[in-house]
């Protein structure tokens, strides 16, 4: 095996790379992006409108809720399976050891978390005022909340530093068009 079959073998690889690349943008550009923009739409939608609450509440329940089929699955429903998924950290291994390392780098997911618990707040917020006659109960809710949502935001302070940082470096040295948000 000469120099040339090596270098035709890399040139190879770089193109079946370079076509999977491709493939994988094409499907989350054109099927996956579009999927959330839509449902983050429509539920939003749902919230303003009477009408499109009242012709898709049963549905959009459907979909958070069911349960999956798959075994395995520990019988969670779709939206928990999802979320649960989504903020799953990072952890790596020591190849040498074979051992999980503790998370050392700020993970973005720390954000996905921070942004779960201030709307969760915020939520409550609102849910506690309607809930509650006693004001003292409602405060003494949010005041618990309110420690879990400071927590969460000093955890994901490095990953937001962190994101800010890539994200002007990105930008600054990116060639490629960033995807549209597609709402």
């Amino acid at each position: 095996m000469g120099q040339e079959d090596i270098d035709a073998g890399r040139s190879s690889l770089k193109k079946m790379k370079a076509s999977l690349n491709k493939r994988k943008v094409d499907v989350l550009n054109k099927h996956i992006f579009p999927a959330m923009a839509n449902l983050t739409v429509l539920v939003e939608a749902m919230q303003e409108e009477s009408y499109i609450r009242g012709k898709f509440e049963n549905d959009v329940r459907q979909l958070f809720l069911t349960k999956s089929s798959k075994r395995g699955k520990d019988n969670k429903s779709i939206f928990e399976r999802f979320i649960a998924a989504s903020c799953t950290l990072t952890v790596s291994e020591d190849h040498r050891t074979k051992e999980k390392e503790k998370i050392l780098a700020p993970d973005w997911r720390l954000l996905l978390l921070d942004i779960m618990q201030r709307t969760i707040y915020r939520k409550m917020d609102v849910i506690a005022k309607l809930k509650f006659d006693s004001p003292d109960s409602r405060d003494e809710l949010l005041a618990e909340m309110k420690t879990a949502t400071r927590r969460t935001g000093e955890f994901a302070h490095k990953a937001k530093m962190k994101e800010m940082t890539d994200g002007a470096r990105r930008k600054k040295h990116s060639k490629s068009v960033r995807r549209p948000a597609l709402f």
